[in-house]
């Protein structure tokens, strides 16, 4: 199954969508996207398909009287930031936010219209949770209360109309989600001026993360253009929404789990190891996340000897620098064995995807070995 799901996420990242007719399969794709290798996938694969699109689209939860999808089960990652959410409410550490400049004349109407129609497309954006017996679940709301917000500073100097957009967009984007509250999802736009204008975007990462933000942008950009344009918008409809990925996590997922667990139980087993680094500050006796971004630009003839190697060895660019960077941390501290939390991509546009955990265990391990062989090596 787990090969199954890889094959959709691939597909749907070209902008392939499959859907039933019956016993059908039905393969809208663009052009030139189906080529005679996942053609052949497809033939392979079938029947599963159609079982996973059956199971896909039969109801799995209770309809309140709001008309609201409730009783959903949460992910495996849901349920971690739910735990984290209930030991330090308040803290906006996992909100994620993307800020839109609009350069030339704007059409809110349209725009708060394909805002709407964007949350009315991905359950994510309207879905909220709530505790029962002890249990974490989630709601999938009806989109028509969900509002955007609206900021005019037209009426001030374009340079300080500006600096409050800036200032008021920082506070916006810190300001707390509650989890059981309507959305999880905000936008507010600032009007500077009539030429320009500051669309922001906040989004709490239970529901979403930074992937994702990335195709609401997409979406919100050809929504806009056909609605401004008094057209339909020729996005194809979402096949597999978050909770179709919940599903399968509860039955092929755990069973993929319990096969993998005595490996992951070995290897990432015994006491964790704390890095040390001989720097002049002590380390917090409290998680404070007050922690910056470095951006390093690799010139041209460096980052070209990196992909030879890595199309030498079989790694990815991250793969490589992130080998590079524990090599370096293992000669500062003569630790062997260090751990480094990366992101990725679990967005919920797109649930047939594998989740993070997975993802980070399989980088992880990579990179323990290859840590160990450089320090041996050297």
């Amino acid at each position: 199954m787990n090969s199954l799901i890889e094959l959709l996420s691939d597909l749907r990242s070209l902008g392939v969508i499959l859907t039933l007719d019956g016993d059908r399969l039905i393969c809208n794709a663009p052009k030139g996207a189906i080529t005679a290798e996942i053609r052949q996938k497809l033939t392979d694969s079938k029947q599963e398909i159609l079982v996973f699109l059956r199971e896909a689209s039969s109801p799995d939860s209770a309809v309140d009287g709001n008309g609201a999808l409730s009783d959903l089960a949460l992910s495996r990652s849901q349920r971690r930031l739910w735990f984290l959410g209930q030991m330090d409410p308040g803290n906006p550490v996992y909100n994620i936010v993307v800020a839109l400049r609009l350069n030339g004349k704007l059409n809110r109407l349209a725009l708060e219209r394909s805002l709407y129609a964007l949350v009315e497309r991905h359950e994510s954006l309207r879905t909220s949770f709530y505790e029962r017996n002890g249990i974490p679940l989630a709601r999938v709301l009806d989109g028509a209360a969900w509002k955007s917000s609206f900021v005019d500073l037209s009426s001030v100097v374009e340079e300080e109309a500006e600096n409050e957009a800036l200032r008021t967009a920082r506070i916006e984007a810190r300001k707390p989600f509650d989890l059981g509250g309507e959305s999880l999802f905000r936008s507010t736009l600032f009007r500077i001026s009539e030429q320009h204008h500051l669309l922001l975007l906040v989004v709490h990462h239970i529901v979403a993360d930074g992937w994702s933000l990335g195709v609401i942008s997409k979406e919100l950009a050809a929504l806009y253009a056909a609605i401004a344009a008094d057209q339909q918008s020729d996005l194809p409809a979402i096949a597999f929404q978050y909770r179709d990925y919940v599903r399968w996590e509860q039955d092929e997922g755990e069973k993929a789990a319990e096969r993998q667990m005595p490996f992951w139980l070995e290897r990432l087993g015994g006491s964790l190891p704390i890095l040390d680094l001989p720097g002049n500050r002590r380390r917090p006796a409290i998680q404070t996340f007050a922690g910056k971004r470095v951006a390093l630009r690799i010139e041209p003839f460096l980052a070209g000897r990196i992909r030879e190697s890595c199309r030498a060895t079989g790694a990815t660019p991250y793969m490589f620098l992130l080998t590079a960077f524990k090599v370096l941390l293992a000669r500062y501290t003569g630790v062997e064995d260090i751990l480094v939390g990366s992101g990725t991509p679990h967005p919920p546009a797109r649930p047939q995807s594998r989740g993070p955990l997975e993802r980070f265990r399989d980088q992880s391990a990579q990179v323990r070995r290859s840590v160990r062989e450089a320090r041996w090596a050297a």
